[in-house]
């Protein structure tokens, strides 16, 4: 140390202790204590930074998403959530709301029950339509078509007409019966047996039958049928004077009036195209104008009038003779869900309900797995080889659809681990739809799936990382992730 150093005064640099911190009067603060305070929301000198991410989020056309880097445990998310309902607000405020922001029902597809098709009705019209179709709907048809199974029922001319057929149906099948009956007494006894003819209870289909007995001996028995097998072990000679006999008996009875069946068919139609007249007028007395009142549902109401009345037996009480359902009478081929349950046509599933939802949709993906996102067709069974077959009821939607029309918040760490997940994601933002896809058909495994309507989607992507995972994503992937 030189004596040029010795002789520094170094107290004129020391700092009086008062001043080593500054003061400030509390009571010009506006508060007691910080409980008293709003937490800070948006982003700490990051102008340019809530620039970028306002311009992709008003432009309208696709592509325009965000990356924000964020170091792990920095707390931005809090951040970036509030300046995306901010954004989403200003959106609102300027009314320029996307149509998107609706709820997505799929429905039974008529023409293709294998491709459930998409209904878009307005926010909050989601659950009113399946309210009416579930329920005000099906009760009115059911009270409707119970009463047509009370002859009574039809208007006056109807019943006339119904009655006339019955008459005429009846009279012609007490003539046969009468008229069969007397061929059957001149014939008399052959070999022992006589022709009888026996009424078939209704349940049994009706009408009536020629049956050979054997006399009894003793007038307090009963008669018993001519089996097969006793027949067998008749003499030839005693078998062949049966059959002539047989056939002359037939041969009688085939020139009596052969009109009845013709008669009961035509009743039976009668009554068929009556009661399918009444259920069509019944349905569009109940549904009215719903289908202008609900844009888009007339097509999915016009085919779901003429399952109606083409299966209006699902309204029935069930019984012995009526186990089927949409199946039976009218002798047409079903699809494997509706022999199921007939009223699955009825069934809605509301898919996306915006009902609750306030301003745009603002969704964060915490599991950004396959499923979560996209959307999955659920198969109830034990396992993947013990199922039923998915139908449009089973379809549910992932995040891409419950932040359709908004904003989807997503880790991009968490995206790029899971499998799949950014190439699809990338197809829903590049098409703007989201097909919603059975993975066993990508496994190679031969289920029987779904191909529902794709739904047209359009959000923004809000992904959040650490800045070495974007750099590193610009350079593995290029053009392909920018």
């Amino acid at each position: 140390m030189t004596d040029k150093t010795k002789s520094v005064d170094i107290e004129q640099f020391m700092v009086p202790i008062e001043e080593l911190c500054v003061a400030y009067d509390p009571t010009k603060l506006g508060f007691q204590t910080t409980e008293e305070l709003e937490p800070y929301q948006g982003f700490i000198g990051q102008e340019r930074a809530e620039k970028a991410m306002r311009r992709a989020f008003l432009m309208s056309d696709h592509g325009h998403n965000v990356f924000v880097i964020e170091p792990s445990g920095s707390g931005r998310s809090s951040s970036i959530r509030w300046y995306v309902k901010k954004i989403a607000d200003e959106i609102l405020s300027k009314h320029v709301v996307p149509a998107d922001i609706r709820d997505e029902c799929y429905v039974y597809n008529f023409e293709d029950p294998d491709a459930p098709r998409l209904i878009r009705l307005p926010k909050g019209k989601g659950g009113q339509f399946k309210n009416f179709i579930e329920g005000e709907l099906i009760g009115g048809l059911r009270e409707k078509i119970m009463s047509l199974l009370d002859f009574n029922s039809f208007p006056a001319e109807t019943k006339e007409a119904l009655n006339l057929a019955l008459n005429a149906a009846e009279n012609a099948q007490n003539n046969l019966r009468e008229d069969t009956e007397k061929v059957l007494e001149e014939a008399g006894e052959v070999e022992g047996y006589v022709f009888r003819l026996v009424v078939i209870p209704q349940e049994r289909g009706g009408g009536f039958g020629i049956y050979v007995y054997k006399l009894p001996e003793n007038p307090d028995e009963k008669a018993q049928n001519l089996t097969s097998g006793e027949f067998a072990s008749w003499p030839a000679e005693k078998r062949e004077r049966f059959l002539k006999k047989q056939s002359e008996i037939f041969q009688k009875t085939a020139l009596l009036d052969r009109r009845v069946p013709e008669l009961w068919i035509a009743y039976h139609r009668l009554r068929e195209d009556v009661t399918r007249q009444s259920v069509r007028s019944a349905f569009e007395e109940i549904s009215g104008d719903f289908g202008q009142k609900f844009e888009g549902t007339e097509r999915f109401l016009t085919g779901l009038k003429e399952y109606t009345v083409k299966n209006y037996h699902i309204f029935w009480p069930k019984s012995p003779n009526n186990q089927k359902g949409a199946d039976n009478d009218n002798g047409q081929q079903v699809n494997a869900h509706e022999r199921a349950d007939p009223f699955l046509p009825f069934k809605i599933n509301v898919f996306v309900d915006n009902s609750g939802t306030e301003g745009l949709p603002i969704i964060s993906e915490d599991r950004p797995t396959y499923f979560n996102l996209f959307g999955k067709m659920e198969r109830r069974g034990a396992n993947i080889f013990r199922h039923e077959d998915p139908d449009h009821t089973d379809l549910r939607a992932g995040t891409i659809s419950s932040a359709n029309g908004g904003f989807l918040i997503i880790n991009a760490d968490d995206l790029f681990r899971a499998p799949g997940c950014w190439d699809g994601l990338k197809r829903v933002l590049l098409k703007e739809e989201l097909n919603i896809e059975d993975l066993a058909e990508q496994w190679i495994i031969p289920l029987h799936g779904l191909k529902p309507k794709p739904i047209p989607t359009k959000l923004k992507v809000i992904l959040v990382g650490e800045s070495d995972l974007y750099h590193a994503l610009i350079h593995h992937l290029g053009a392909n992730f920018t």
